[in-house]
């Protein structure tokens, strides 16, 4: 994004090459209102942010084709086959991600045009007045101005003030937010500078661009992996300690789940754990309607016995897809770019702790461990054998840890994409429904 400046009675032109485009933009504010109101029409500035909150300080960059939070390690660049995101790795590399589609598909063109991240045009100015310092007390506001720093919104009720204030002789904009205070405990606020208004670059975005960086483009193989979680339709096999004898399997389909251990060879699991979800939508059983939701069942002697008096734990959604937080919601499949292939574990794997964890959590691995056990994560990986018939496909999950300082992993195996049902649960469902 190499750039030249020239000013010309107020009116900065900014000739930008690389993945930036050359625009025409006004910044001569005299107070909050004209600062705020210009900077919403802005896409070349930086905030500078110290958030005490959660420890964090850093810069938000806003470039023509680009927008880089370095307090989030994460972006977009526009490039010139459209927009994709990126982050920054624990190396401090930027890493591209695949192009972002909108809800109809289409590959997202402008950074600016589709609600990936805040901007000062989301603030109200109807409660901003011509003055140098002004109380933001509106909800809407607050809330904007936590979106724009990337601060959760869920810390709105915990603000006591939010305060702009302009400073003439720099024409610097500020905003103070102060949080509520219990007694003897210290302050915690976010302050923010806006900085470099039409002068602003991101040495590590134009590095990676200058460098000939663009979107990720993934393997076929690993679009099919993606496509085939897609129909949140699979079966998960479950073997033994020796990994080598079938004991259960867990069944997934977009109406419901099962966990069903094998009770000659897991006579224990099988007793307390035998069990499935599903997601009732518009049915009657012996004449009742049944109250849209989740609701656990039992398979026993050949005949399904659901818990029909009260839903699961969930009394709203009807997804049990998020219910039961299935494996096609990994943020693995929104991040391969981050997974390379290890030879000496066969896997395509990545030392990202965030993505480890997520994989960590989904399956649960935190209740195979006592407060005996010390767990280390150390990576998670995948890999695959396809087929072109899906229903042959297999695809296994690991999570890499040092246990109790022993190096080991848990592994995750999944196939029958599209096959996977349980026909009395068919049958219990087709019973319910109302002609």
């Amino acid at each position: 994004m190499r750039k030249s400046l020239f000013l010309l009675s107020g009116i900065m032109v900014l000739g930008l090459t690389s993945c930036n485009t050359t625009v025409v933009v006004e910044y001569k504010p005299t107070n909050v209102i004209t600062a705020m109101t210009q900077l919403a029409k802005q896409k070349n500035f930086t905030l500078e942010v110290k958030d005490t909150f959660y420890g964090d300080k850093g810069n938000i960059y806003f470039e023509e084709n680009s927008y880089l939070n370095e307090l989030y390690s994460n972006g977009y660049i526009k490039g010139s086959d459209g927009v994709y995101g990126i982050t920054v790795d624990s190396s401090n590399q930027i890493r591209s991600g695949e192009l972002l589609v909108d809800k109809d598909s289409k590959v997202v063109e402008n950074i600016y045009d589709s609600s990936l991240f805040t901007t000062f045009e989301s603030f109200d100015l109807t409660e901003v007045d011509s003055t140098n310092e002004v109380s933001i007390r509106s909800k809407s506001n607050r809330i904007a101005f936590l979106n724009l720093v990337g601060a959760d919104v869920t810390n709105l009720l915990k603000i006591d003030t939010l305060v702009a204030t302009f400073e003439p002789a720099e024409s610097l904009l500020s905003f103070r937010l102060n949080y509520l205070t219990e007694e003897n405990v210290e302050a915690k606020y976010i302050a923010l500078d806006v900085k470099d208004v039409g002068t602003t670059s991101s040495k590590k975005v134009k590095t990676f661009v200058d460098q000939g960086g663009k979107e990720y483009v993934p393997s076929d193989e690993f679009k099919k992996v993606k496509t085939l979680f897609s129909g949140n339709n699979f079966t998960r096999n479950i073997y033994d300690n020796a990994g080598t004898t079938l004991v259960g399997t867990e069944t997934f389909t977009d109406q419901y789940y099962y966990l069903g251990y094998d009770a000659t060879l897991e006579p224990t699991n099988a007793m307390y754990y035998n069990k499935g979800y599903v997601s009732l939508v518009d049915k009657t059983y012996e004449s009742k309607k049944v109250t849209n939701g989740i609701y656990m069942y039992r398979i026993r002697e050949g005949a399904v016995f659901p818990y029909l008096g009260h839903t699961a734990a969930d009394t709203t959604s009807t997804d049990i897809v998020w219910f039961m937080n299935y494996p096609s919601n990994l943020d693995l499949f929104n991040y391969f770019e981050y997974y390379d292939y290890n030879e000496t574990d066969n896997v395509y794997f990545t030392d990202d702790y965030l993505l480890s964890y997520n994989m960590y959590n989904n399956f649960g691995i935190a209740n195979a461990f006592d407060s005996s056990y010390t767990v280390q994560l150390i990576g998670s990986g995948f890999n695959y054998e396809l087929n072109d018939d899906d229903k042959l496909s297999k695809v296994t999950f690991k999570v890499f840890m040092n246990v109790n300082g022993i190096y080991s992993y848990m592994g995750f195996e999944f196939t029958n994409f599209g096959g996977s049902k349980i026909a009395l649960v068919d049958e219990f469902i087709a019973k319910g429904n109302v002609n």
